[in-house]
Order: C-alpha cells, then structure tokens, then sequence
C-alpha cells in the first residue's frame, strides 16, 4: 500500500449514514464502520473495501437504528432564550474582572467615536442651514499679474450685477462689504446716550433675503436694505440695547446716531432678524443697505472689496456658469489686464464646502479643514475597530476555561447552533452594557467636550429618534461581530475533547491573536505619534522668528474716533513709563491689508500688498531694515517715499533698489521713490509664503481713515498701562475703547490647527487607555494559564525578574514588532500634512522614538504589576491539586 494515499472511507456513505441515523448512535456505529471499512482495504483493496462499506450502510438503514421522522417536541424557546440570559450574568459577575475590562474598554471607544462623529457631524453641517444652499455659491478672484499671484474672496462691486443680468442661470446676487468698527448711540430709551462699538456688520444688497435664508422677526422683509440710513438688527443685538423683552418695546422707527459716513448720522431701526446658527461661515450682528456707500455704485473693476454671492437655478451645472466668468474680465478691463501672462477671472466655491475646503486670503472667519475632518472620521474608526479587536481578544482569551462547559452541552444534547446563538446573546448582553455606559459617559462629558473642542452642538440637531435605535443597531451589529469568532472558536471542538480539556493553542491562533494586539498598538502608538508631530509643528509656528516682535504690542481700534486729537493722545501716550513706542497704522499683521496694482520703474504692472504707516512702525514692531532708512517727518519729501521688503526687491531681480520709482495704480500721478529696503516679515500666517509688501508713509494720521494704533509695552507693564489707556482714551472719545493684544490675535490665525491638536490629543489618550484596558486584561489571563508553571518554576529555583520577564518578553516582542510596521505608515502621512504648511518642521525621528518607549515604558509598568501578583504567589496554593 502506498503510504502517500491514506485510506480513507468514502465520505458519501459517511453522510448517506448520518443523515438516516438516530443521532444518539452516530458516533458509536460510525466509528465501527471506520474501523471495519480500514481492516478491509488492508486485507481486500480499497476497492472492494468500499463496496462492503456501501453493503453495509444498506443494511444499516432498519428500524431501530433509523431515526424516528415524526415531529419532535416544541423546545421552549423563552426558557431556553431565559437560560442564556442566566448564564451570561452568571459569568459576567462570576468574573468581574475580567467582565469590568471588556465593558469598560468597548464603552469608551463607543463613547470616544459618538463624540468624534459629532465633532465631524458639526463640522460637516455649516451653512446646510440655508433652504437653498446646494445652489447657493461665494464668487471668488483669482489674479496674476507678472509673478505675483493671489487667490481672494473680495471682488469688485460690479460683478454681481453683472452676472445676474448676463448669466440667464444666476437666479439672484448679493453684495456684502464689511462695514468695520462703529459706533452706535441710542437717541431714547432709558439708556439714551449710552455708545455701544460693533464690529459685526456688513452693507449688503436687498437681495441677502432672496440668497440666504434670514428669518425675519420684525420688519418689512427686505425693504429696509433698499434705502439708506436704515438698520437692520439681530436679536441679540436688539437684547443688548433694549433688554430681554425688546419684543414688547415698539423699537421700529427708533433712531441710532452713528459715524460710519465721516459725520454724525441718524439712522431708523427697521426689522429685527434671528441670529444666524453658529454653523455659519460669517456672522453679523446688524445689516444697512449699500446704498449708504458711494462706492457700491463705481463702476471700477480693479477696485476689489466686495463678497459676491450667487443663487444658480436649480439644475444648473456651476462650471457652465463658472467657464463664463473670465469673459466679464475680458470684457471690462483693458486689454495690459492679460498681457504678458497676466490672468484676472473668478471662480465659483459651493457654499457648504466654505468652511472646510477654502483658505483663500479674505475670508470671513477662520475655517476648518477637510483634511481634519478625514483624519477624525479614520481615527474614529480605528477606535471602535481597536474597541472591537480587544473585545474579541480577551474573549477569546478566556475560551479555554469554557471548553468543559462547551463539551458537556453537547454531550446532554445541544448543537453547536444552538451553543453558537448562546454565546452571541452572551457577546449582545456585554455589548448592550457597553453602549448604554457609552451614552451615559457622551450624555455627562458632552458640556465638557463642548468647551474643549470650542464647538456647540445642538442636542435637537443630532436626531435622537433616529441615534437612539441607531445605537441599538449598533450594539446588535458589534456585538455580533465582536461575538462570532470565539463562538465559532468555542463550539468547533468534539465533546471528547472538550471536556478532556486537551485543547491547546495552535499556531495559527497564537498568530491571530498576536496580530490583534500588534493592531491595537500600531494604532496607538501612531495616534501618539501623530498628535506629537502636531503639537511640534504649531509650537513651532507659534514660536518662529517672525521678522518682527509681535509679545507686548497692545492694539487700539477704531483710533479714528479721535480726530485731530491723535498727536496730542500719542505725546500723552508716551507719558506713561511702560510705553516704549506707539505708531499709527492703515492694518497691522494678522489683519488685512490693502492691495494695489502698481508699475516698478522698467517693469510690467504687478499686484502687491501694502501699507500706510507713520515713522515709528518699524521701531514699534522691531522690523530690521537691511539697506537704506525710514521715511521720517525730517525729511520734507518723504510724503512720496516707500519702503519695500526684502521679497519685493528679489521680485523685481533689483540688486540696488534705492532711488527706484514705483508708480502706484500704474498712474504717473502717484509715484514714489524707494528709499529703504526692509527685512522681511509676516504679516499674514505661516501657511501663506512671504509675500511682496510697500509701506507708504502717512504724516497726517486722518488721511487714512479707519486705522489702529499699536503700543508696545514694556516688561510687564500691561495693567498699569492698560488703565493708563483707558483713562486717556475716555478724555479723548465718548467711544467705548477697543483693542486686542496681536499675540493673541495671531493665534487665533491657527485656531483650526491647535483645535484639531487639542481634540486629537484627547482621542490619542483614549486610543492608548483602550488598549492598556486590553493589554491589562491580556496579561492578566496569560498569567492565569500559565501559574502552575510559574508554581513550578518557582520551585525550582526561578527569581521574581527571571518569571516577570518570562511572562513580558511576548508583549515586548509584539510592542516592538507594531513600532516597526507603524514607524513608515505615520511618517508617510505626517509628511503630506505638514506640505500644507509652507514653513514647516522636519519630522523628528526622536519623535518615534519617544512614542514608541512610552508605550513600551507603560506597557512594562501594566505587565510587571499584573505579573508580579502571580508570581508572588505561594507555589503551595497553586500546585496543591497535584
């Protein structure tokens, strides 16, 4: 007989005989069958062996063997179904341990994705508000002129109109231009002659009501904004200068004295609207009609200061709309426009995708990132797969103490459906713990992680009748996913074997198991990672040598509320002893600033951004000049003098720009000299390259209109010097005084990145305590399994570090094998965030390094403390059944 061909019975006949025969005698008569059919081939040949087994099973087939066909009893199903419940508190108490564990770790990753998904689900939802908002789109500027290249919201104030009554598919447009700082003053009312300053507003189009959707709470609908010198208030601003029952004062008519025109003006309240919801794009806090400004009517398209927004009809493809737009440029500029590679056309942005997908210059608020929200919903998912995967491990972890009970069921008559529906309803009942912990842990940390996260969420917006049966559902599905594999695992054992207990771990499980712990950690360690390399990066952003000193600069707005006061308030300004320098400016950095098209001497028109300021802004702002001065009043020509910075001289290939001239708006009426060049410095944030900039000089503070007064303090003189302001301000203005510190100011440029670092580093802490709880409980079953040999070992003479380590060295070796495979896959992407910044750092390998040993550090700390009580043990107690 060939020994590389088993004998082996026809499985055919196997099955023929099992489906006829009384269950209770299967095993008994099939292993008769075996025998004989195997003494057979031996002697006769396989061949005739099988005929006989065939002859055989034929025979088989009477009465008394053949199973009874008639209908058996009706189990009942609610004492069974009852008896499962039984068990599975029965074991979730008799181990409270180990049960504490599953839950408490399969809870919290629950609880940190429902949280995660919300933070996504607010992020995802701005401006859904609006009843038109798939139609609804932001016209934006792109411009090139030379190498200078802009991407921008502002517009000019013709193109609204001009693309609704050329375009047949813009339904309708409206115009916003941002009024700036103001101040209002009640002229009756019991706070008559109380000044209020806002910064919320906007001079818009009638047509805001036809765009967007503003509920009106009091008024004529969009009337008022067709007139001048009428007010349109939202509720919260109604509150704040007529009280919580504004409703019951007739305030329609009543009249505010502002100066937004240059001269005090009277000007009629005339409808209240709801404040818009936070998931909005912009915000206001009052609306009057562009009307009141002579520009809204000039028909100037190199004059850009507008936001233009469009309603498209429905149906309508935006790119057909957007392929028409550069023709309007063609149309309205002259033809140098689009000389020489020179590009001026607009471009259509949806209005949902604002918020996340566009970081142009102008924007109306500080946006979120698309990228972000991608990295959330992927750690959101590794979370609950990491809660998942450490549910099934440690359940499976404990199957072998179950193997006797598995094996005396099927002995008393259950099936391994029936033992497989057991332990799904076991996996269900943990589950549904989990969950109902999980909402209570998101329903009592959900104020908190508002405030963390510096977002609100509206409990009436999640959709409770809808999260309610969805997290049901959802403890269905993973408790059945979660609960599959060790049923499958518990009940595919023979009752023989189950209940001899001679089950021992194979290969392939120790391997599954293993590369479930080795995932848990690759996503822990590279959430830490990641959440590091975040932290590194804004650290350095927030640190980086700016070109100019940006601590200690304390920010007045709204100086022109001063007047011809203003030398008198900066020589009394300079009294104070903590006042090192105060200089008058159009813009500070961080805020806009202007941009003009101007002509460089043997140069093509070009765009760039520039400044008006006096002479003591550089001092002020500790900007380094490289080569030549600073305009001064000393000097009697200096009122056509520039200032430009070190990348403008580059982008002109000027290697001695001294005494060039530049003629601003490309019209010879408005040329200035170049006398200094200065180092150069950001004035915007550091996504952005260094940009060209000009600073003009302005002797005459009031030449400038609108403009901010910057102050350096000295050491830490803020309070005393912040009274001093406040004192001074009040002998000069009956305004109320505004102001803000510009460190503060530039870091709220990076407020979707330090948000996004602090919610991450809050969920990387999560990741790593579900799987410490894992790790935890791992080692706490490794340590039960093995603690005879421990006992034995003991007694032969093994140390307490020899037994500890003997009992890490698998966890070390997976912990350090996870490092390896996650250490490429962060790097990769870290790398592409960090290409969004235009400065940034150089991932650092010690980075990895400090990861990877605190996992390994806490990892070491869990295994020795849950070890060493096993190994402390007294051998006696553990080998006594010997």
């Amino acid at each position: 007989m060939n020994s590389n061909n088993p004998i082996t019975p026809p499985q055919f006949l196997i099955r023929l005989f099992r489906l006829f025969c009384d269950p209770r005698m299967v095993e008994d008569i099939e292993g008769d069958l075996v025998e004989r059919f195997e003494i057979r081939a031996n002697k006769k040949g396989h061949r005739k062996a099988r005929w006989l087994m065939a002859k055989d099973v034929l025979l088989l087939f009477r009465p008394g063997i053949i199973r009874s066909f008639k209908r058996t009893q009706k189990l009942n199903q609610y004492d069974m179904f009852k008896n499962y419940f039984k068990v599975a508190y029965r074991n979730l108490w008799r181990h409270k341990s180990h049960s504490a564990i599953n839950i408490s770790g399969l809870a919290i990753g629950v609880a940190a994705t429902l949280l995660m998904l919300f933070y996504v689900k607010h992020e995802t939802g701005y401006d859904r508000f609006h009843k038109n908002s798939e139609n609804i789109y932001r016209v934006g500027l792109h411009g090139k002129m030379q190498d200078s290249e802009f991407h921008q919201t502002y517009t000019t104030s013709m193109l609204a109109s001009e693309m609704q009554s050329v375009f047949p598919e813009v339904k309708s447009a409206v115009r916003l231009q941002k009024v700036g700082n103001i101040t209002f003053q009640l002229t009756s009312d019991s706070n008559a002659g109380q000044s209020y300053l806002e910064n919320k507003g906007y001079f818009v189009d009638a047509s805001i009501f036809d765009v967007f959707t503003l509920k009106l709470l009091l008024g004529k609908g969009k009337e008022p904004l067709s007139v001048i010198n009428q007010i349109v208030l939202t509720e919260s601003m109604a509150i704040r200068y007529f009280g919580e029952n504004w409703r019951d004062k007739d305030i329609l008519g009543r009249s505010l004295t502002t100066s937004f025109s240059g001269s005090p003006t009277s000007i009629q309240i005339a409808g209240v609207v709801e404040d818009l919801p936070d998931q909005s794009h912009f915000h206001f806090d009052f609306l009057m009609s562009n009307e009141n400004i002579p520009s809204s009517k000039t028909a100037n398209w190199w004059n850009n200061g507008y936001f233009t927004y469009v309603l498209i009809e429905e149906g309508t493809n935006p790119q057909e709309v957007e392929a028409k737009l550069p023709q309007l440029y063609e149309k309205n500029l002259p033809a140098r426009a689009f000389e020489d590679g020179n590009e001026w056309w607009s471009f259509l942005q949806p209005l949902t995708d604002i918020h996340l997908r566009s970081n142009i210059s102008g924007e109306l608020g500080a946006n979120g990132n698309i990228t972000y929200v991608y990295i959330f919903l992927i750690t959101a998912s590794l979370i609950l797969i990491m809660a998942c995967v450490n549910f099934i491990n440690l359940t499976v972890a404990r199957a072998s103490s179950r193997f006797k009970e598995m094996g005396i069921r099927k002995v008393i008559g259950s099936r391994r459906p029936q033992l497989i529906l057991q332990h799904l309803i076991e996996s269900q009942v943990y589950c549904f713990i989990a969950i109902i912990l999980a909402a209570g842990i998101v329903l009592l940390s959900l104020p908190y992680f508002e405030s963390f996260a510096k977002i609100s969420i509206d409990p009436t917006q999640l959709g409770l009748g809808t999260l309610l049966p969805g997290l049901v559902v959802f403890s269905f599905l993973i408790g059945t996913v979660a609960g599959i594999y060790p049923a499958l695992y518990l009940t595919r054992f023979t009752p023989v074997r189950a209940v001899k207990g001679a089950i021992t771990e194979s290969g392939k499980k120790n391997l599954f198991r293993n590369g479930l712990i080795a995932f848990q950690f690759i996503v822990s360690i590279g959430i830490i990672t990641g959440s590091l390399i975040i932290s590194q990066q804004l650290d350095y952003i927030q640190n980086k040598q700016l070109g100019f000193e940006k601590d200690g600069v304390l920010v007045l707005e709204n100086t022109y509320l001063l007047n011809t006061s203003y030398e008198t308030f900066k020589t009394e300004l300079a009294k104070s002893p903590e006042v090192i320098s105060s200089t008058a400016s159009l813009s500070v950095p961080t805020r806009r600033f202007a941009n003009v098209q101007f002509k460089p001497q043997d140069r093509e028109i070009m765009v760039m951004d520039f400044l008006f300021a006096d002479e003591d802004f550089l001092s002020t702002y500790a900007v380094q000049m490289k080569e030549g001065r600073f305009f001064s009043t000393q000097f009697g020509a200096d009122s056509s003098s520039m200032i430009i910075n070190q990348a403008l001289a580059e982008n002109l290939g000027w290697k001695n720009p001294i005494g060039k001239k530049i003629d601003l708006f490309g019209n010879t009426g408005f040329t200035h000299t170049v006398v200094g060049v200065m180092e150069n410095f950001h004035h915007k944030s550091l996504h952005y390259e260094m940009e060209p900039l000009a600073i003009l000089p302005s002797f005459s503070p009031q030449s400038f209109g609108s403009r901010y007064i910057s102050i350096r303090i000295e050491g830490d003189g803020i309070q005393n010097t912040m009274e001093h302001v406040e004192d001074l301000w009040g002998q000069f203005s009956n305004a109320p005084l505004s102001y803000f510190f510009l460190n503060d100011e530039y870091n709220d440029l990076y407020q979707g990145e330090t948000q996004t670092k602090e919610v991450f580093s809050l969920f990387s802490g999560l990741t790593a305590t579900i799987a410490i709880i894992g790790l935890l409980g791992l080692v706490a079953h490794s340590t039960q399994l093995r603690r005879k040999e421990i006992g034995i070992r003991k007694v032969l003479g093994a140390t307490v570090a020899q037994l500890i380590g003997m009992l890490s060295r698998n966890f070390l070796v997976i912990i350090l094998v996870s490092f390896v495979i996650m250490t490429p896959i962060v790097w990769v992407m870290m790398d592409n965030w960090l290409d969004g910044f235009s400065y940034r750092i150089d991932i650092p390998v010690f980075t990895f390094l400090v990861a990877g040993l605190s996992a390994m550090f806490i990892s070491l700390i869990v295994i020795g403390f849950q070890s060493l009580k096993s190994v402390l043990t007294n051998p006696a107690t553990t080998l006594r059944s010997e």
